[in-house]
């Protein structure tokens, strides 16, 4: 991610700016239209925005968790808000389902979306398959699995 050219900030943020725990989707244009707000954190963030531009679609909203601990539940409530009670929510992450922020997330996230009685909510789950082990070990079965993760988390 170093040399990512999307992963980068202007001189104005690095001084004037200030650490942002959530950082919500600056790509949408009216949050109305949204249908799924995927959540992460991290790398996979730069892969699900650019299948996103591919795809070239307009209702789904790509949020960032830039601080998992202590979760910053009252940032992202207010994210959620923005966007209709109807739409899906979804985390999304490379590691597998055992591995990873996923747990804890999950034990955060659901009573915030239990806690509008309007309209039941669950977190959803695009990711790896829970494994012994961090990685696939293979480069073509890890992209394998990366683009199997994207389609999750696209996927109705």
């Amino acid at each position: 991610m170093l040399r990512h050219p999307k992963a980068v900030s202007v001189l104005d943020d690095l001084a004037t700016g200030a650490f942002r725990e959530v950082i919500d989707d600056a790509t949408i244009g009216d949050p109305n239209q949204v249908r799924r707000v995927i959540l992460c954190s991290g790398q996979v963030y730069y892969d699900l925005a650019a299948a996103r531009d591919e795809r070239n679609l307009q209702n789904i909203a790509i949020a960032r968790l830039e601080q998992i601990y202590p979760f910053p539940a009252d940032p992202l409530r207010a994210l959620l808000d923005r966007y209709p009670q109807t739409a899906d929510v979804l985390w999304a992450q490379e590691e597998p389902r055992n591995m990873g922020p996923w747990r804890f997330v999950q034990e955060q996230l659901q009573p915030i979306l239990d806690s509008d009685e309007r309209v039941e909510r669950m977190l959803h789950y695009a990711g790896r398959a829970a494994s012994a082990s961090p990685s696939a070990g293979s480069l073509k079965r890890h992209q394998q699995e990366q683009a199997e993760l994207i389609e999750e988390a696209f996927a109705g």
